[in-house]
């Protein structure tokens, strides 16, 4: 058994995100149902990376502690996800599931730095590609409709985010021809330039376009259309 396999079993962190998500302020939740989101993308990108096993179980530990710090504040969540994580573990005998101390130190570290956005050459592989499978959680699953602005980003127009995101369906990564891929399944009215047009989303660009060149590939984006009937 992998060390996710038994932290997914375990119900204090089920627990500890579903009292996330009822004192959640933000524009969009951020409990067990978006860990969930981000775990089912991340194992795609494993499986197009081909990453082995105890990578995988890493990258798979380092999302599901990833946002445990936060409540009724996003502000310092990184290090406060970082150290739970570290301090719950230590009821488990990682030992067992072929898990080092530095191997904890690495998921501290990722933690930490998972909402970075700038000089992502900074960022370790593994580093960077939790940071961009969180942040490609953007489908109207993720909208808290109940609280349509951000307190903490007033910058932001965050009307804009919730319509917007109200308009994507899934987003799936692809390996074709020589480029990371993102097809974003979207209702008909979705354009690219509409999709781009806030700052979050040209964050995740630059992500794509980091991740993308790490691996020799070029960044793609592309937009299915909800009338063609895309099917995986």
């Amino acid at each position: 058994m992998k060390l996710i396999d038994v932290l997914l079993l375990d119900n204090d962190i089920k627990q500890k995100y579903d009292e996330i998500q009822s004192v959640d302020t933000t524009s969009y939740y951020h409990g067990y149902k978006h860990i969930m989101n981000v775990i089912a993308t991340l194992l795609k990108f494993i499986q197009l990376f081909n990453i082995d096993e105890h990578e995988a179980d890493k990258l798979l530990v380092a999302v599901l502690f990833h946002d445990i710090g936060r409540g009724k504040t996003g502000k310092g969540h990184e290090l406060l996800s970082a150290e739970f994580m570290k301090n719950h573990l230590k009821k488990y005998d990682i030992s067992k599931f072929g898990f080092k101390e530095e191997d904890i130190d690495e998921l501290y570290e990722a933690i930490k730095v998972h909402e970075q956005k700038d000089n992502l050459e900074q960022l370790t592989m593994f580093q960077l590609l939790i940071n961009f499978v969180d942040k490609l959680d953007v489908t109207k699953e993720r909208i808290n409709l109940n609280n349509p602005l951000n307190p903490e980003l007033p910058s932001y127009k965050f009307d804009v985010f919730r319509e917007i995101y109200l308009d994507v369906n899934a987003v799936n990564p692809r390996i074709e021809d020589g480029s990371l891929k993102l097809e974003f399944e979207c209702n008909d009215n979705m354009t690219l330039e509409r999709l781009y047009s806030i700052p979050f989303m040209q964050a995740v660009n630059k992500l794509h376009k980091e991740l993308a060149s790490r691996y020799g590939l070029n960044a793609m984006t592309k937009i299915i259309p909800k009338s063609n009937n895309y099917s995986k």
